[in-house]
């Protein structure tokens, strides 16, 4: 590759290059912390706020993790994309349309790499219409101008909005920290997941390394680097590898049943209304104390100097002192 100017001398990317990207158009956020080495934080969130055909592009309101030279958030990697294996909240009672867009409510970044993001993803959650010849579901956008299809759809009474966020100002005691409020109202059973990494046949699974303690849970890695979360609103996760099946959407497994085995840590509820409010950290150590007062979307949460509350739109990160 050749620099332009010619001349222009080669320089490292830190102080340069930006943390935050946004392509507000798509709905894609990136978030780093810095340009230095492998053990950077960088996170990805994908609202998919315009269609995207083919398996290019993540379910909406999904996201990647990486940091201290680990994967702590992941996802589907193949062709084959499919919600189940994603960090959402699932509705295995309900219909799902998988490839629906989401709204963007609001967004914020920071010159150090933080930032908080919202959407509205109550189209994944309705229903989709038939076409005439009962073959297909009717297409939700059009094919040119990402213009929604209101009749495409069917409201069956659930709606869905996610705000995450994400502070690197290492005020919480962590070089990273993420917070997720989701609430979905309406719909049978909701499972808040957070999909952990396969690992390899040779080395110990994620799960195997995960340890879960009242409302909250530790993923340990070999070198001592850990995620710990918390359910602030109360739930209560399980770590396990449950089996799934989906339907192959392309390619020679087109239309066939795929057994896939979904390694992560599941909280469940059956409340018509359900308010999942998440805080985790990740240290290359031992994490830091989380407190927190009040109740359910309402708690006040302090990991060191660092507080955590929504809004009822929003996450705030606010500085205690």
């Amino acid at each position: 590759m050749l620099n332009y100017p010619l001349d222009m001398l080669p320089a490292e990317p830190d102080g340069r290059m930006p943390l935050t990207w946004q392509a507000d158009d798509f709905g894609f956020y990136g978030l780093r912390n810095r340009w230095r080495d492998g053990d950077d934080f960088v996170f990805q969130f994908f609202a998919r706020s315009h269609y995207i055909g083919g398996w290019n592009s993540g379910n909406a309101g999904t996201f990647r993790l990486v940091g201290l030279g680990h994967d702590w958030a992941v996802g589907s990697t193949d062709r084959n994309r499919h919600r189940w294996e994603e960090s959402v909240v699932q509705l295995p009672d309900d219909p799902h349309n998988h490839n629906a867009c989401a709204t963007v409510t609001y967004a914020d970044t920071r010159r150090d790499g933080s930032g908080v993001i919202c959407i509205d993803y109550a189209d994944v959650y309705r229903g989709r219409r038939l076409r005439p010849d009962g073959r297909k579901g009717m297409r939700m956008y059009s094919r040119y101008g990402n213009i929604r299809q209101d009749e495409a759809f069917v409201d069956l009474g659930i709606t869905g909005m996610r705000s995450i966020g994400v502070d690197y100002s290492g005020r919480s005691g962590a070089p990273c920290l993420v917070a997720i409020v989701d609430r979905v109202h309406g719909g049978g059973r909701k499972i808040w997941t957070w999909q952990l990494p396969k690992g390899s046949k040779e080395a110990p699974r994620d799960v195997q390394r995960t340890t879960v303690k009242g409302n909250s849970f530790t993923v340990l890695k070999a070198d001592g680097a850990s995620l710990h979360g918390i359910f602030v609103s109360g739930q209560r996760p399980v770590a396990e590898v449950r089996m799934t099946t989906m339907t192959g959407g392309g390619g020679s497994t087109s239309g066939k049943t795929l057994e896939r085995p979904i390694h992560g840590v599941f909280a469940e509820t059956r409340n018509k209304k359900a308010d999942f409010f998440f805080v985790g950290t990740i240290q290359p150590g031992q994490p830091p104390e989380t407190r927190f007062s009040g109740q359910g979307l309402n708690t006040l949460d302090t990991v060191g100097s660092q507080q955590i509350r929504f809004d009822g739109e929003k996450i705030v990160f606010e500085s205690k002192h």
